[in-house]
């Protein structure tokens, strides 16, 4: 069961040459739930050029599913193809959205996405939850791997990480 609603303190902040990050004021603890993404709900075929796009289509270097299993004691060294994700979300949060929407890329993400169902009145919906990946400290910037488009379409990373591998997208 995924929790609902913030249980955390947030705050949006402006970050130097990255526009603005999400962090929290609270510590979070490895797999709690963080938030889901929302937003607007894109056909594949209307996607534009859009920096509060979420597409759960991309392809994610060496992803796993659950992306770091070892915390839910599963075996981590099952990958999950690009062609095996049997479900895809575009999401657009540039005119409706939530926090989720500052979460910045990093070449080593602390959050970690996943596909969650919920039931609505009477009907299973998809959403895009966000994990903790690690115990995370107050006041430290929360990101995720963003992943490549299948256009090849590159975007200067500046993640500013030990592992910046230059580019994402």
């Amino acid at each position: 069961m995924i929790p609902t609603g913030l249980k955390f303190n947030f705050e949006v902040f402006k970050i130097v040459d990255c526009g603005w990050g999400l962090r929290s004021w609270d510590p979070i603890r490895a797999g709690s739930f963080i938030c889901e993404y929302a937003g607007d709900l894109i056909a594949e075929g209307e996607k534009e050029e859009d920096d509060f796009l979420f597409d759960s289509s991309r392809v994610f270097k060496s992803f796993k599913w659950n992306y770091e299993l070892e915390l839910v004691g599963e075996d981590a060294s099952e990958r999950v193809s690009k062609n095996n994700l049997s479900s895809s979300l575009v999401i657009s949060a540039k005119k409706s959205g939530n926090i989720a929407q500052f979460m910045n890329h990093s070449c080593s993400p602390n959050v970690f996405w996943q596909l969650i169902a919920r039931e609505q009145n009477g009907v299973w919906c998809t959403y895009i939850g966000f994990f903790a990946m690690k115990h995370i400290p107050p006041l430290t910037e929360l990101q995720y791997d963003y992943g490549a488009s299948r256009g090849g379409e590159k975007k200067m990373c500046l993640c500013r990480s030990k592992k910046c591998s230059g580019s994402f997208g």
